[in-house]
């Protein structure tokens, strides 16, 4: 569907991965200044981080992508008001951050050496 007055492709085309993983990381967090609230994730309190990791060739484009998504319940994350809220919201410049150990960041390396090859010899 086209949006008239933009003139945008506003369809959503959910595209069939080729190849998805799951990867466990230490937490994932995501700043909403505009708010003052931020949704995190972690070990720490006993929580599940993941992401959901996806390879697939775009339709539109015929382009080989890869798809990080965060991924997990509701148990899994919980939402915190900012108690260290002191800097104005126009000079915020981060929003979110995934946080890997040596451990995970080494796997993920290896696993997206992994995936690029499989989408790339992927027919």
């Amino acid at each position: 569907m086209l949006h008239p007055e933009l003139g945008l492709d506003l369809t959503l085309k959910v595209e069939k991965p080729i190849r998805k993983e799951f990867a466990d990381v230490e937490a994932i967090r995501v700043y909403a200044p505009e708010l003052m609230k931020e949704i995190n994730s972690c070990v720490e309190r006993s929580e599940h981080p993941r992401l959901l990791v996806k390879s697939y060739i775009r339709e539109k484009t015929g382009t080989p992508e890869i798809t990080m998504v965060f991924y997990g319940s509701t148990k899994d994350r919980h939402v915190e008001d900012f108690t260290y809220y002191e800097k104005p919201l126009e000079t915020w410049q981060t929003w979110g951050e995934i946080i890997l150990t040596m451990e995970q960041a080494k796997r993920m390396i290896r696993f997206l050496e992994d995936l690029i090859k499989s989408v790339e010899t992927h027919d």
